[in-house]
Order: C-alpha cells, then structure tokens, then sequence
C-alpha cells in the first residue's frame, strides 16, 4: 500500500498558496492548513495526499454551508443606506 507523500513544495502548489503563508499558518492558524507529519529521523513536513484531499473535501461542505446559512430571505426588505446606531 503506497501513499504518496506531499512536500510543501508540493502541498503550496495544490492549495495555491506561497509556502510562506503555509509555514506561517502552521504555528499563527493550525486550521488553515492540513495536518502535517514527520518522518522518523528527518525534519521535513510531510502530508498524506489523501489526508490533503480530506481535508480540502470538509472544508469545500462547511463553505458551501455557511453560504446557504448567509442567503438572506427572499420575504426580508432590503435596508437602504446607513444602519442607525440603535441597530
């Protein structure tokens, strides 16, 4: 059973990220990017192709989730302008 392994390299290139954004999420924002993991002996990330697919799946539902909860109703009139300061 292989599994093919990303380097971040490889992983910035697939989330269209600067690799970086991706270091600096790693430590600043830990759920921005996938889980990474390291060999034994070695100090470079690895991720799983499959764990990165995973991960880029749930986050594609929880998107598509918070844009259906976001729609405002079609029985609600639009406020123009300002909003008071009482709102």
């Amino acid at each position: 059973m292989a599994t093919e392994l990303l380097t971040l390299p490889l992983l910035a290139k697939l989330l269209q990220r600067a690799e970086g954004t991706i270091r600096n999420d790693l430590c600043r924002k830990p759920d921005a990017v996938p889980v990474p993991f390291k060999l034994p002996g070695t100090r470079h990330l690895l991720w799983k192709l499959e764990d990165v697919e995973a991960w880029l799946t749930r986050h594609a539902e929880q998107a598509k989730a918070q844009a259906a909860a976001a729609k405002p109703s079609a029985n609600a009139p639009k406020r123009r302008g300002r909003p008071r300061k009482s709102v």
